[in-house]
């Protein structure tokens, strides 16, 4: 595919018909990053969009915060909004590409949400594409795993786009040739102790003995498709045979869920647990296939229990792995293991079995209930009431005798 102005409009109206006023994107300085900078700056100019560029300083290399400010005085130079993001976090000796990438998009994505930009820019391109299917591939991942990286994704309550997906690399540095532009090349990307430069060093290989690498590209668009469909079925059976308590626990229809093929199994169980354990991070393939396949008992993963019962099978937060409990003042919004609070009354949040216990719903379950306690006693309070506005959003409220 050729990088033109033209082709980059087209993909941006496809991929975001209605683009918000404000948008961000990734830049390290490499060809990649820089290339969309640019091109996105050009956009926006045209659309009536503002445009902040974000360079993450990981703070790995010695030279990292150097370049970080020379992308800085050239996106100046260009008229480009351009803020460095430092990285406090120390990073360990082994899995460093994992450890800077978390990195990197937990800085972007707080970036965002702290100033209402709804919409991350990236510049993955094909070559990461093929990159990552290798990788996930050798790990033995799921179709939705092998459908490699999306156009279009979530990613700490912030939409991540990747327009670049179907471009190549020397696409990409054949236009800023033309323009006449250097970029950063970062020695890390030479360095074969990373999986990603393994792969890259490996894929005129796999050309020369047969695997064009333009069929990669084809398998992972049509994953793409397959795993869209998967989650289609996830998301029907969730809407159907789940029911969310406010109390933050879900309850499976048992019956239901034992019909459902092996595949929709694991994938309704994968987001359950993380809906409920609040959580982005990946779960063990091996370990779900585990649990789901075999006979389902009452056990503890990803911060959540599983217990069957005889209305179903139960999922709820793990008590132990509860946050200590936290002083409210009236008014205020709080955010408390996974719930949004707001209270009438000055008090304590914490996780406890309510006084009143729930009829046929596990102790354990109840454990991790959110409970409240006022601060002093009040006379005309008969109870505290839990009331829902959405998901895990409580509001604590005053009932008075008549």
């Amino acid at each position: 595919m050729m990088l033109t102005e033209s082709y980059f409009e087209k993909k941006i109206h496809e991929l975001l018909p209605e683009l918000k006023e404000r948008i961000a994107v990734g830049v390290s300085g490499g060809a990649d990053s820089l290339c969309l900078t640019l091109m996105l700056h050009e956009y926006s100019k045209k659309q009536g969009i503002e445009l902040k560029a974000l360079t993450v300083d990981h703070q790995i290399r010695k030279e990292s915060s150097k370049e970080a400010k020379e992308v800085h005085k050239f996106l100046k130079k260009q008229g480009i909004q351009h803020e460095i993001l430092l990285n406090k976090e120390k990073i360990g000796q082994t899995k460093v590409e994992e450890q800077a990438r978390s990195i990197r998009y937990q800085l972007l994505t707080d970036y965002c949400k702290k100033n209402n930009i709804q919409t991350l820019f990236v510049a993955h391109q094909q070559e990461d594409q093929i990159e990552t299917f290798l990788s996930r591939l050798a790990r033995g991942s799921s179709v939705e795993g092998l459908s490699a990286m999306r156009e279009k994704v979530y990613r700490n309550g912030v939409l991540l786009v990747r327009p670049f997906l179907d471009i190549s690399k020397s696409e990409i540095e054949k236009y800023l040739s033309q323009k006449n532009l250097n970029w950063v090349k970062d020695p890390m990307n030479e360095d074969e102790s990373f999986e990603r430069v393994k792969w890259r060093k490996f894929l005129p290989v796999l050309e020369e003995k047969g695997l064009p690498l333009k069929n990669i590209l084809s398998s992972t668009k049509r994953l793409n498709r397959a795993a869209q469909a998967l989650f289609w079925y996830q998301e029907t059976f969730i809407k159907e045979g789940v029911t969310f308590y406010p109390e933050g626990y879900a309850l499976v229809d048992k019956e239901k869920y034992f019909l459902l093929p092996d595949e929709i199994k694991i994938k309704v169980m994968d987001a359950l647990l993380k809906r409920i354990g609040k959580s982005d991070k990946m779960i063990s393939l091996e370990l779900l296939e585990r649990v789901v396949l075999g006979d389902i008992k009452k056990m503890s993963l990803a911060s959540c229990l599983i217990i069957p019962h005889k209305r179903g099978i139960f999922i709820s937060k793990e008590p132990k792995t509860m946050p200590p409990s936290l002083k409210i003042k009236k008014g205020k919004i709080y955010q408390w293991g996974g719930f949004d609070v707001c209270s009438e009354l000055n008090g304590t949040i914490k996780a406890s079995a309510p006084i009143k216990r729930k009829k046929n719903v596990p102790y354990l379950v109840q454990q991790s209930f959110p409970f409240f306690e006022a601060e002093k006693e009040l006379e005309n309070i008969v109870k505290i009431e839990y009331k829902e506005t959405s998901d895990y959003h409580i509001f604590i409220k005053m009932i008075k005798k008549d």
